[in-house]
């Protein structure tokens, strides 16, 4: 699978997300806030199918198995920074704060091809300014950038964990 192809193609699909969010306003999706912070890509073949049952990479008909962990920051500043030069040994009582090449590399090398990439509509719009903060949309940019280099998918989640806090900014 080409790894480039599925990534940019899940970014379109991060940003149909988010432009679909039932959460996020009617006005800030017919005021083209969301598509601004978005520079257009160009179209590509879709690479990923389903049979309602699997994913398919659509190239070679085989059975695509995501696996992979998560990588998600509850709070601010909402995605871990793209620095450091080691790997992240998370424990059951402190969580990384960086996801990094060395992360990315030491998860393909675990035999892994995915990672669950928290989104959070709070750290999205953390204001009720009526446009996506800059800074969060250059840390998940970050992100998705370590991507095609070594993991084949990343899939957005939804964290509603702190939807209160982007309910209030209403």
């Amino acid at each position: 699978m080409e790894s480039t192809k599925l990534c940019v193609i899940l970014r379109a699909a991060l940003l149909l997300f988010l432009l679909e969010a039932p959460s996020v306003p009617a006005s800030l999706r017919s005021a083209g806030v969301l598509t601004a912070a978005f520079e257009p890509k160009p179209a590509l073949l879709r690479t990923v199918t389903s049979d309602r049952r699997h994913f398919i990479d659509a190239s070679t008909k085989d059975v695509l198995v995501m696996k992979g962990p998560n990588v998600v920051v509850k709070g601010p500043p909402w995605f871990p920074a793209v620095s450091g030069d080691s790997i992240c040994n998370d424990t059951p009582f402190a969580s990384c704060t960086t996801f990094n090449k060395h992360d990315a590399k030491h998860i393909k090398d675990m035999g892994w091809n995915t990672i669950r990439l928290g989104v959070t509509w709070a750290g999205a719009q953390p204001t009720s300014e009526q446009k996506l903060d800059e800074d969060w949309l250059a840390k998940l940019h970050a992100i998705l950038d370590l991507c095609p280099a070594w993991l084949d998918v990343v899939v957005p989640n939804s964290w509603t964990d702190h939807r209160h806090r982007f309910l209030s900014n209403l």
